[in-house]
């Protein structure tokens, strides 16, 4: 049963969850398929204007606008959740004790520090994701329950950490495994 002391370092929590909004847009949208309505757009309004059918041009236009109004959204959406975990990053006591210890087994995943004691059993843990050295680990409705690091960990560990979820079957929400 490994078990990992993690010192609270806000810089370091700042970039792996900078990391995980920036992968977690990305693959909000790729699943838009953005070239097609684009091009699709553009020949709308180069047909409009090539037949002087202003009904043509204005549907293109309305679906360029509806692209850009789609895109700045959830651009400004994920800035806006980054921003707003980033706050509560910071707004942790800086007098509270911030270090713990990872502890994770066959049976559950455990957290431990001097305040409280938690732990999560693998059974709650239904899907990850794996981008380059962090494993994204979700519940049942796809909210994030955590990010385990290889910077963190270790190498050892975290190729253990990989072996328990391949032994638990638990879904890989990408298909590269990096």
């Amino acid at each position: 049963m490994p078990k990992i002391e993690v010192c609270f370092d806000l810089e370091r929590s700042k970039k792996i969850f900078a990391e995980y909004f920036d992968y977690y847009k990305l693959k909000t949208f790729k699943k838009f398929p953005v070239l097609w309505v684009i091009l699709i757009t553009v020949l709308f309004i180069g047909l409009g204007s090539f037949f002087k059918n202003e009904y043509i041009q204005g549907i293109g236009i309305i679906m360029a606008l509806i692209i850009i109004i789609n895109y700045t959204y959830y651009y400004f959406y994920f800035e806006f959740q980054k921003k707003k975990h980033f706050k509560e990053l910071e707004s942790y006591d800086i007098e509270n004790e911030r270090n713990y210890y990872f502890i994770f087994d066959e049976n559950e995943i455990k957290y431990e520090s001097i305040n409280s004691n938690r732990s999560i059993n693998w059974e709650l843990i239904k899907a990850y994701e794996r981008n380059k050295d962090h494993i994204y680990l979700y519940f049942e409705n796809q909210t994030l329950f955590d990010i385990i690091c290889l910077e963190i960990m270790g190498k050892e560990h975290f190729d253990y950490f990989l072996n328990l979820i391949d032994e638990k079957q638990i879904i890989c929400l990408n298909k590269s495994r990096n």
